[in-house]
């Protein structure tokens, strides 16, 4: 049997070989609403931590649709661990679109920053995780990074404050290292990127005094997300 071939599917739970898993209600209708499979067919299954599940569909209850573990494969992550933290568009849209595509290139997590020039500080959690939870099933990368609350900059700062990770601050200035430069040989690596207006200056000295890098992504100027999406594609 080729998985690759077979429809991908995702569970909230981590089963093990010969358990019973029901899909949601919404992945039930994907799988036999939209793609018509049936009992007796294969199909793989995700909990977003790196395993692909080959499950046998036994049948349909009360219109979900029941499987049968069958098989287990597992993928290790790859290093580096990227986590992003980054303020938010104005436009919800362009964030989407930003996590769509680091999560099929492959981050480990995603904070969204409330900073002194942010343009919107609030953001649809459930949206994002269904937009994400999509995004690894169309590129097939098993795994779901972890999207945090909206966090103040302050707070996220304190918060990774011991952490051993290469920690970084995309910002335009002129001595700034370019972030394609870069050697990284951390296992983890934090970026931050900010809103359209930039970091203030209160919050660079703040992050360089806790070991942040100043970074520079280039000389053009880049919007919020294909700033952060850039940074993402050069760490890989």
């Amino acid at each position: 049997m080729n998985i690759d071939n077979l429809p991908l599917f995702f569970t909230f739970h981590t089963p093990k070989i010969n358990d019973c898993v029901e899909l949601t209600a919404e992945e039930s209708r994907h799988c036999l609403k939209t793609l018509r499979l049936r009992k007796g067919d294969f199909i793989g299954l995700s909990d977003g931590k790196g395993a692909f599940f080959v499950c046998l569909i036994d049948g349909v209850v009360e219109s979900r649709c029941i499987v049968t573990v069958k098989n287990l494969y597992e993928t290790q992550a790859v290093s580096p661990k990227i986590r992003v933290a980054s303020a938010l568009t104005k436009n919800a849209a362009r964030m989407e679109f930003f996590l769509e595509k680091a999560v099929e290139v492959g981050i480990a997590s995603f904070t969204p920053l409330k900073c002194k020039h942010s343009e919107r500080s609030h953001f649809n959690k459930k949206r994002f995780e269904k937009i994400a939870i999509s995004a690894l099933k169309q590129s097939r990368n098993l795994f779901l990074p972890e999207i945090d609350d909206i966090t103040d900059f302050h707070v996220f700062l304190k918060n990774h404050k011991e952490t051993d990770a290469l920690k970084l601050l995309a910002h335009k200035e002129t001595d700034a290292p370019l972030l394609k430069e870069l050697s990284p040989n951390k296992p983890e690596i934090i970026v931050l990127i900010g809103p359209e207006g930039g970091f203030s200056d209160e919050e660079i000295q703040e992050a360089k005094k806790l070991g942040y890098l100043v970074i520079s992504l280039g000389k053009n100027r880049l919007r919020t997300e294909t700033a952060a999406l850039f940074a993402v594609i050069n760490l890989k």
